[in-house]
């Protein structure tokens, strides 16, 4: 009994393939790459909705960030308006 090492292959009998199969892992082939193009298309133009995507988020963010500005400012200028009025009276 030989102990069978991991670098040792089984040997695979000699089959030559036949038209029929040779047609077949050609037309599955085809068809895979058509899929493998689809999906890169599909990912692409999902790439540009995501920089589309990301861009709006920025901006947002910026008139945001403009918005909470003018609302503190309107607020502070609210209160010491308050405030000088308290005074006043």
């Amino acid at each position: 009994m030989s102990d069978p090492s991991s670098s040792e292959q089984p040997e695979r009998p000699d089959v030559e393939p036949n038209a029929s199969t040779t047609a077949s892992v050609a037309d599955h082939f085809s068809k895979l790459i058509a899929v493998v193009e689809k999906l890169n298309v599909t990912m692409e133009g999902q790439k540009t909705t995501m920089e589309k995507v990301e861009s709006t988020l920025i901006d947002h963010g910026k008139q945001f960030e403009v918005l909470t500005r003018d609302a503190l400012k309107s607020e502070f200028e609210t209160n010491s308006s308050r405030k000088d009025a308290d005074r006043i009276l």
